[in-house]
């Protein structure tokens, strides 16, 4: 899949353990359905961290913002 990003080995891994596929991790990663689902919940993850962190960003200049008042 040509432009993908080149996930870190742990969020790969993390990503797998919570798809429950019952091969191993780098067996899985050789057989495309799966490598491809992997991917995408890692995407997921990936998104929701990066989501979650801009909201704990707003809270912090929300929180700065209500101290100066």
């Amino acid at each position: 899949m040509s432009g993908a990003p080149d996930w870190p080995d742990e969020q790969l891994r993390r990503a797998h353990r919570e798809c429950r596929i019952p091969q191993p991790f780098e067996e899985a990663m050789q057989l495309p359905p799966f490598a491809a689902l992997i991917r995408l919940v890692a995407r997921k993850n990936w998104r929701e961290e990066a989501r979650l962190q801009q909201l704990r960003a707003n809270d912090r200049k929300l929180a700065q913002a209500n101290d100066h008042d």
